[in-house]
């Protein structure tokens, strides 16, 4: 798959301070979307409700912290949107 990062993308990661997501968690998720032919490969992917092409990302590092990515998924071309706690993330994407 072809990604593509937007802007609000790279302000949302330089605000989290878990330096666990970002240096070993994120790279991972990134890699597995990347090497992955179709959206069903994709490990965490559900489509939101009411939306055809936008979804998130689930990333569950333990209870207390969890992040969704919000994705945009059309074709073959992936768009990085946002990246933030689940409590904000239904809030500001879509």
């Amino acid at each position: 798959m072809v990604l593509k990062f937007e802007k609000k993308f790279y302000r949302d990661l330089c605000k989290i301070s878990d330096k666990e997501l970002i240096k070993s968690i994120l790279p991972q998720i990134i890699e597995n979307v990347k090497q992955a032919k179709d959206i069903s490969e994709i490990n965490g992917l559900k489509q939101l409700e009411k939306y055809s092409v936008r979804y998130r990302i689930k990333i569950k590092i333990d209870d207390k912290r969890t992040y969704r990515i919000g994705v945009i998924i059309r074709g073959n071309v992936v768009w990085f949107v946002r990246l933030l706690h689940r409590r904000k993330i239904y809030k500001e994407f879509p």
